[in-house]
């Protein structure tokens, strides 16, 4: 009897809890997945090898040789293909001034796009997180993608020679000097509508940035990282528009030079560094969990706050697998 009294005094004494709170769960499962809010490189992915060095180091600048170092592609090729007359018929702009005022906007996306890569490579991942070795292994991604975009742009462009949506315009009043491919001193650029390079080019920073910040909370995680990678899809889709608009390239080159940026900025560090399931991981401890259970069986205890009449007390809870 004096022990049941002393029981109750006890309970009644506990303080009250200002509200219910959740049990505190031991689970050896979610513990080994609770990755810290970090920017470090995991070991399940691959980090850039040798030969990705030297296929980088050879891509990249062997584009900008076709590009600045061969003869001017020849006029092969001019017609409209696919939809690109309802493009122009809904998106080209009628006056140079626009059409120059779309081609400056998009120039500035494209060299934007640029810069922010390396300024999020090394200014934010390099020197604000301290950790070189991820600013590495995004920069060389980074390179990777724009080496492949620059070795199949600039090979295409130089060996199917299209005009561009309004070269044949170049000799009118007025024109000459004021649309893209038309200047007096810029017959080289005249013939390269084919594929379109600032819409690739921008498609596979937008890739890599996309990736590298669904991968870490490079911007803390959240709403920061989704609108790093949110900012570049939108430039992606308004450069294609733009080019397009100020008569650079026909719609099919965009398409063309999408698809281009789409392989080299997305596919490409999925399949070669990240990864494509993000559920191996967890797959793989499941399958040596279930593989455990009979011969040495794991544990999972909670601790659960309970108690009668508003008092406090705290109940132990466990499984066996």
């Amino acid at each position: 009897m004096n022990a049941a009294l002393l029981s109750g005094l006890l309970v009644l004494a506990a303080p009250e809890p200002a509200e219910e709170s959740d049990p505190l769960v031991l689970d050896p499962i979610a513990m080994r997945y609770d990755k810290p809010n970090r920017v470090e490189w995991d070991e399940s992915w691959d980090r850039f090898r040798w030969w990705q060095y030297v296929t980088t180091g050879v891509m990249g600048p062997g584009g900008l040789a076709l590009r600045f170092y061969t003869e001017p592609p020849k006029n092969n090729f001019g017609d409209d293909i696919l939809f690109d007359s309802a493009a122009q018929d809904l998106l080209l702009l009628d006056s140079v001034e626009g059409r120059g005022l779309a081609r400056d906007i998009g120039n500035g996306l494209f060299y934007g796009a640029m810069v922010y890569r390396l300024v999020d490579d090394l200014a934010v991942v390099g020197l604000g997180h301290g950790n070189g070795d991820v600013a590495l292994q995004m920069l060389m991604m980074d390179l990777q993608a724009y080496s492949i975009v620059s070795a199949v742009m600039w090979s295409t462009q130089l060996f199917v020679g299209r005009t561009r949506p309004h070269s044949e315009r170049c000799d009118d009043p007025g024109v000459q000097d004021g649309d893209l491919g038309c200047a007096s001193d810029d017959t080289n650029n005249r013939y390269r509508s084919f594929i379109a390079g600032h819409p690739a080019s921008i498609v596979a920073a937008a890739g890599t940035t996309c990736i590298a910040h669904s991968r870490m909370p490079i911007y803390g995680g959240g709403w920061g990282d989704n609108l790093a990678c949110a900012s570049m899809v939108g430039a992606s889709a308004a450069m294609g528009a733009l080019r397009i608009m100020s008569g650079s390239h026909h719609a099919s080159d965009v398409m063309f030079g999408t698809a281009l940026g789409f392989f080299a900025g997305w596919i490409v560090p999925w399949a070669m560094h990240y990864g494509f399931d993000d559920d191996d991981d967890d797959d793989e401890m499941e399958a040596k969990l279930e593989e455990s259970s009979g011969d040495n069986p794991g544990f999972a205890m909670a601790f659960v706050p309970v108690g009668p009449g508003g008092g406090v007390g705290v109940q132990v809870a466990g499984v066996v697998f």
